[in-house]
């Protein structure tokens, strides 16, 4: 009788212990969440979402590599409240004009500076994954 118990209990605890490993498989994006802008980074583009509650003007993304000497940079003009933006890794050049390669730079780090029509000016910086 003890013997069906520990084999039904230790069932129990693999099963539960399955349940809760598969829930956290994540994805391979990056997000910052919650905030005024929300930056998603996939694999092909960079979402920048607006959730202020206004439009924002004046939108610059930058993405910096490892070592900081230089960042590649798009920008939108205006994105109005719950709008979405998509910039393809393609638009993303240096200021000489250089598209922004994978295979020779290591993203370190995402920043997008705007500001709202309040003259209210956001700077959210997350880590590149």
């Amino acid at each position: 009788m003890q013997s069906r118990i520990l084999s039904v209990s230790i069932s129990a605890i693999i099963f539960a212990m399955t349940l809760t490993t598969t829930g956290c498989g994540g994805s391979s994006e990056n997000t910052s969440l919650g905030g005024p802008i929300e930056i998603e980074v996939s694999q092909l583009f960079i979402t920048v979402t607006n959730k202020s509650g206004m439009a924002i003007t004046d939108i610059k993304l930058e993405v910096i590599p490892t070592g900081g000497q230089t960042s590649y940079a798009a920008t939108h003009y205006r994105l109005e409240n719950a709008d979405k933006k998509d910039f393809s890794l393609g638009e993303l050049r240096d200021t000489g004009g250089m598209n922004l390669n994978l295979r020779v730079h290591k993203p370190d780090r995402v920043r997008v500076t705007a500001t709202d029509i309040d003259q209210t000016a956001y700077d959210i910086e997350i880590p590149w994954s």
